[in-house]
């Protein structure tokens, strides 16, 4: 069963003015006079909408886990294991220091003038545990030392916040309207109270409280409803990314910024749009991590990847790691996941065949609603054609064109481009075919993700003296190549050399990069002089993960390979191999050498003069690792 949770606080907030409340709301018996603005608070539990089956979750366990953190805000006040605001009979409630901000539509005398209530800090003072029928309920008082009152009502609809913030001061008359606007900083800044450390939340957990309260004649005060005024996605790792447990990222399309609206008679928060150049708002989230959490007693204990956004934020993208240690950026596309105001939103995130897909746990209705990736819209490689632009684009660094093919990582600056299809280059077009290409790029510092796609029939030729290196990709410079296949590559270099030429399939030469989950069958690679390997001609620095090579070398007898696992001509000494992580058990290299003796050419004879398969003396095999 899905259970949604509607993430409200029942917060009874009492404006209970200790000398005289009017015989308007009620408050018969209570002293007549006037007093400072206190205030009484508690707060109460979030609620769980109705699932799908018409059974109700209940009421929020704040998380079925066998530790609690005990996380808390800058005051000190109690938060969940995925810092939300705990209810007070959960362990939570307002404690000393905390402060909220009240607005009023009206000044303590009931005029509507410019000296109304804005931002007005009201500060923790105590707490009741006798009020009503609350008997033993932590009930925090809160006081303005400043303003004094002598009926409640005098101030006309008002709205209460927490945490409070001094910045918050500003209030604005947009032009040709009635309705003033008081902006209120939602995002977390030095000045404004940290949670505990350790939380990557970015956006405040604003509890919010709005209108002219509803008197409850038990307590004897007037009730207000807080509820927490943004949303929370929750994210769930499904199959093909459950073996991990690295850091996961929300980036949403829209630049929010929050604001109390006040129109004569009501007050509202509100968010809107920023301009896409407020650098001080961000569109890239953190998540928190939490282990074995549970919403409540009906629902499955799982780990979760909690973020606090603005409510009407429209995810772009989440960033997960998938099994294969690749970077995922799950795009929704059948319709956006925008969040809403005061609702926790949980979604599971798992592969569907090569692809990601994000389901999410629909609130309203309650129904579980697949959102499958459009690959035709999501950036990729899809044919030859867009391969071959996707090369001219990188060597022209032309970042318009790139995002075609991939996306850029906004903090890193690094490309993650994406093959979504199979190629077989053989049947390019007569343009393709007439080229002939060294390497399709020089050099490559990016990601490129095949999603276990195989490029066929791919021929390379050392072609000028310009560069020495020869592959697939020319230098790989940092940048990593993941779940590719190649079958069928011919690498040809035989003019054109030096001792510095370095030869492979995969890239010429690897400099601190990262090839993961590769394929490399039909190997056909010569090379009469330089370095040359099965995958790369040289290696300096960098790491190699579940790879399988299988093709043949061959040698002339200027040119060299590393003995060791065959995959490089030069490998640097301290660039280690796990034998257990490659195969290269069917590459076979043959090497070309000078006969000593007196005859009077050179003879093509085994490095120690063995036997090749066909019985004749000659070329040498080395079969295995």
């Amino acid at each position: 069963m899905k259970t949604y949770k509607y993430h409200s606080i029942l917060a009874f907030l009492a404006f209970c003015i200790c000398t005289a409340c009017t015989k308007d709301i009620g408050m018969e018996g209570l002293p007549q006079g006037k007093d400072y603005l206190k205030v009484y608070a508690i707060i109460g539990e979030t609620a769980t909408a109705e699932a799908r089956n018409g059974e109700t979750g209940g009421e929020e366990t704040g998380g079925e886990s066998t530790t609690t953190p005990g996380n808390k805000d800058g005051y000190g006040t109690p938060m969940d294991e995925l810092f939300s605001y705990k209810a007070t009979n959960k362990g939570g409630g307002f404690v000393e220091g905390c402060q909220i901000g009240l607005y009023s539509d009206k000044n303590v005398n009931g005029v509507n003038n410019e000296e109304r209530l804005v931002n007005e800090p009201l500060t923790f003072i105590e707490q009741e545990n006798n009020i009503g029928d609350a008997q033993g309920t932590k009930i925090a008082g809160f006081k303005s030392d400043e303003i004094e009152i002598a009926s409640m009502t005098n101030l006309g609809p008002t709205f209460v916040y927490y945490p409070y913030s001094a910045d918050n001061d500003i209030e604005t008359l947009p032009e040709g309207t009635t309705n003033w606007e008081y902006p209120i900083n939602i995002y977390k800044a030095s000045n404004q109270t940290p949670s505990t450390s350790g939380d990557q939340n970015k956006v405040i957990d604003l509890l919010t409280a709005t209108g002219g309260g509803t008197l409850n004649s038990t307590y004897g005060v007037v009730l207000y409803t807080f509820k927490h005024a943004c949303s929370m996605l929750m994210i769930h790792r499904g199959e093909g990314f459950d073996d991990k447990d690295s850091e996961v990222e929300v980036k949403i399309k829209n630049k929010l910024q929050a604001y109390v609206s006040r129109t004569p008679g009501s007050f509202s928060l509100k968010f809107k749009e920023a301009e896409s150049t407020a650098a001080d708002i961000p569109t890239v989230f953190p998540t928190n991590f939490y282990e074995n959490y549970q919403i409540n007693p009906t629902t499955p204990v799982q780990d979760v990847y909690s973020v606090i956004l603005p409510p009407g934020a429209i995810v772009e993208y989440i960033k997960m790691e998938d099994n294969f240690g690749t970077w995922q950026y799950i795009r929704p596309n059948d319709g956006d996941i925008t969040l809403k105001e005061g609702w926790r939103q949980p979604v599971t995130v798992k592969m569907t065949g090569l692809y990601p897909t994000i389901y999410p746990h629909t609130i309203s209705p309650w129904e579980d609603e697949t959102i499958e990736i459009d690959n035709s819209s999501a950036p990729g490689i899809y044919n030859r054609e867009d391969f071959l632009e996707w090369v001219d684009a990188y060597k022209k660094n032309n970042e318009t064109t790139l995002g075609t093919y991939g996306t850029k990582d906004e903090i890193s600056s690094t490309w993650t481009f994406h093959l979504y299809t199979d190629i077989d280059f053989s049947e390019q077009s007569d343009a393709v075919s007439t080229t002939e290409y060294q390497h399709f790029i020089q050099t490559f510092t990016d990601k490129l993700e095949g999603h276990g796609h195989t490029l066929k029939n791919i021929t390379l030729k050392k072609t000028d003296n310009a560069n020495n290196n020869v592959g697939f990709i020319g230098t790989l410079n940092g940048g990593s190549i993941n779940n590719l296949k190649i079958n069928g590559i011919t690498v040809t270099a035989t003019e054109y050399l030096s001792n510095d030429t370095y030869v492979g399939t995969l890239a010429g030469s690897i400099t601190d990069g990262s090839i993961t989950n590769c394929k490399i069958t039909g190997i056909n690679l010569e090379c009469k002089q330089g370095y040359a390997g099965a995958l790369a001609g040289q290696a300096n620095t960098g790491t190699f993960d579940t790879c399988l090579l299988e093709g043949e070398l061959q040698l002339g007898k200027d040119a060299t390979n590393d003995e060791s696992f065959k995959l490089f001509g030069y490998k640097d000494e301290s660039l280690t191999i796990e034998s257990t992580k490659i195969n290269t058990s069917g590459v076979y290299v043959f090497k070309e050498e000078i006969e000593t003796g007196t005859g009077s050419g050179d003879n093509e004879t085994g490095q120690e003069g063995e036997t090749t398969p066909d019985g004749n003396t000659g070329n040498n095999v080395e079969g295995g690792n």
